[in-house]
């Protein structure tokens, strides 16, 4: 349904928190991000750049780092994506 296109996280001080692009299956981009332990947030994209994170400081992880970071990640992520979706939350 989707995949990650790319995944960062920053993790500095007291921040804790990941940022990335997703992909689905029709072509659409989404970004989303959160805080470790809070809900993720999504936004519709109509593009799939992300070196403005790059330059903030993210770093590149790949989705088994990912999951690891924020284990359940992938199954998580599809579910509060199309509820977002569904609901009309997605900016």
């Amino acid at each position: 349904m989707f995949d990650v296109y790319w995944a960062g996280w920053f993790k500095e001080g007291t921040s804790d928190k990941i940022w990335g692009v997703l992909r689905s299956e029709n072509g659409t981009y989404y970004n989303f991000w959160c805080r470790r332990g809070a809900k993720m947030q999504f936004k519709h994209t109509h593009t799939n750049k992300y070196s403005h994170k790059r330059d903030k400081g993210y770093k590149e992880i790949t989705t088994e780092k990912l999951e690891e970071i924020y284990p359940g990640f992938m199954e998580e992520v599809s579910q509060q994506l199309m509820f977002a979706v569904f609901s009309e939350r997605v900016r």
